[in-house]
């Protein structure tokens, strides 16, 4: 097709894919669906006039996993398909007009990070607010050249250096990504 993607084009997904999970479910224009390798999807997507597609996300985050948070770190997007990356465009948190004393305390620095990876993509002294508000994370750079901070694994939000103390107010995560074919 010149001015799209013809689902009819993309090739049924392989078993072994299948039971890897890398697959998503196609509906033909007659309606009958079957189940498609989603980097076939996104490479044929992200092609037609040369479109990057971006991808929003978001989520509460409760108190009680934001406690737990660098033990137990959140995941916010799943892995992308072999030979993808998650490719961070914009994130942002919002008390969501749920602030109650106390704040959280100790390890107040949320990162989003890939999975894997040495250093997190973005990063926000977020929990140390005091009030209810809205903040959009900074972008990190790698600066040491042994450091990674793309890689293929899940999309995580953690605290850095430990889990915080006190705090019991619930948060919202907002992502904008684009997946990058390597």
């Amino acid at each position: 097709m010149a001015d799209g993607i013809s689902l009819l084009d993309i090739p049924q997904a392989a078993p072994a894919e299948l039971a890897a999970g890398q697959f998503v479910y196609v509906v033909t224009p007659d309606g009958t669906p079957y189940k498609a390798d989603i980097s076939e999807v996104v490479s044929r997507m992200q092609a037609v006039n040369n479109c990057i597609c971006v991808h929003q996300t978001s989520r509460v985050i409760t108190s009680a996993e934001l406690l737990a948070s660098n033990t137990t770190p959140i995941v916010l997007v799943t892995a992308p398909p072999t030979g993808f990356v998650h490719d961070v465009i914009s994130v942002f948190a919002s008390t969501d007009g749920n602030f109650t004393a106390p704040p959280y305390a100790t390890n107040t620095t949320l990162e989003v990070i890939t999975q894997g990876a040495t250093v997190a993509q973005f990063t926000s002294s977020f929990l140390a607010s005091t009030t209810n508000r809205i903040v959009k994370f900074f972008p990190n750079a790698v600066s040491i050249a042994s450091n990674s901070n793309m890689v293929n694994g899940n999309l995580l939000l953690k605290t850095f250096g430990g889990d915080p103390t006190a705090g019991t107010y619930d948060i919202k995560v907002y992502v904008a990504y684009r997946i990058v074919e390597l």
